[in-house]
């Protein structure tokens, strides 16, 4: 059994791919399927394409402050993304690398109802190289940056914005 693009711990999803692999002569009985509390299976089919052919995920990103919020200050949050450059630090398997992500972003959008929080969606990449919310969240300076972050993925993609099931 392998999972595409498994999240951090304390992510939460509404879109996941699980490919099971099963002996030739085992059937699978849909109806019988359990699964943990919490998880809903909703279509099953036998696979067509290859994990690696997904490229932009969609996120939504809610960002909690303590404090309440005010038109100013969302817009410079969002003015933190309307930059040429935005670089930031990833780790890889060989260190630290700089990044500038701009290329790996589709489309941002910042949300705020008066409230504290800031809730932000998302068209990012979801590979080669996988760019996150948390990512996303270290071009803010240390004064935007919010006390916690929810965080859902919503919908994956291949190439052509294809939904990918």
């Amino acid at each position: 059994m392998s999972v595409a693009l498994p999240l951090s711990v304390g992510n939460e999803s509404l879109w996941e791919l699980i490919d099971i692999a099963l002996e030739d002569d085992c059937e699978l009985d849909i109806e019988k399927l359990e699964f943990p509390e919490g998880l809903v299976g909703l279509t099953f089919s036998k696979p067509e394409r290859k994990f690696s052919e997904i490229v932009w995920v969609s996120v939504v990103c809610k960002m909690q402050y303590d404090f309440q919020l005010n038109i100013d200050f969302v817009k410079k949050v969002e003015s933190c993304f309307n930059k040429e450059n935005l670089i930031i630090t990833k780790k890889t398997k060989r260190g630290h690398k700089e990044l500038n992500i701009v290329p790996f972003i589709k489309d941002i959008k910042f949300y705020y109802d008066d409230s504290k929080c800031i809730t932000m969606t998302a068209i990012i990449s979801a590979q080669n190289p996988t760019i996150s919310c948390d990512d996303l969240s270290k071009v803010l300076s240390e004064d935007l940056k919010p006390e916690s972050t929810t965080i859902t993925r919503l919908v994956l993609y291949d190439n052509n914005m294809v939904v990918f099931n």
